[in-house]
């Protein structure tokens, strides 16, 4: 088990009625992560102990800081403590970035993401990160989500619409119905050509999604989906 590092809590804020945004300062100058990552938190400095998973919803571009955003859960116990205990100025202890889901940095094709309800939170990491380079190619987020509530940075999504002429942002309420193929034609014209595609939502969203791509002839290897939990 590689070393655990020590971050400090520095502000919390409640983004919904169920979702709190954690921002942690990094005290290890050689932390590192891949935008879509995640990581296994822990209350102590103890590898052995219970540990919960959670993504970076952050850029790695940001050195000194990480943010999670994390739903309720009371029946578990890192969620919960972090939720209801965790106070301004106090260390918890994380692995460094984990996960084979993350964006391909060194691709110049257009991004596609795809989020359903909380997994947006690895797709903003991307999101951001891609906003802090200087690429020309376009990229596009869709979020689906069960209502407004839940459309999580919602108002920095739509500001850097307004500062980022590459991106572009479409919330979708699924009470409005299904992202169905109407909806993938618009966004893959608006892209041109063959998007890399990054979905993370509930299991069902996830497979759909991906048929549908592949219907539009996406290549498999272009399309990458991690599930969320």
């Amino acid at each position: 088990m590689n070393k655990l590092h020590q971050i400090t809590l520095l502000a919390r804020n409640r983004i919904s009625s169920c979702v709190i945004s954690l921002i942690f300062k990094i005290h290890d100058q050689e932390f590192d992560f891949k935008p879509g990552q995640w990581l296994d938190l822990y209350l102590s400095n103890d590898p052995e102990l219970k540990c919960g998973g959670y993504s970076f919803a952050s850029s790695p571009l940001r050195k000194d800081q990480i943010e999670l955003l994390i739903r309720d859960n009371p029946k578990n116990e890192i969620t919960n403590f972090l939720h209801n205990k965790l106070q301004l100025e106090e260390s918890v202890f994380i692995s460094m970035g984990q996960g084979k889901f993350f964006l391909d940095e060194t691709s110049d094709e257009p991004r596609l993401f795809i989020a359903g309800g909380m997994g947006i939170a690895p797709l903003l990491s991307m999101v951001r990160t891609l906003a802090l380079t200087s690429k020309k190619a376009p990229y596009i987020l869709v979020h689906s989500v069960r209502s407004p509530e839940d459309l999580l940075h919602h108002e920095e999504l739509e500001k850097l619409i307004m500062n980022d002429s590459r991106f572009r942002y479409f919330p979708f309420l699924s009470e409005e119905g299904r992202l169905s193929p109407v909806y993938l034609t618009t966004f893959l014209s608006i892209l041109k050509t063959n998007p890399d595609c990054y979905i993370c939502g509930p299991g069902s969203m996830n497979e759909d999604m991906k048929k549908m791509l592949l219907e539009f002839h996406i290549p498999n290897e272009k399309i990458k989906i991690e599930k969320w939990w």
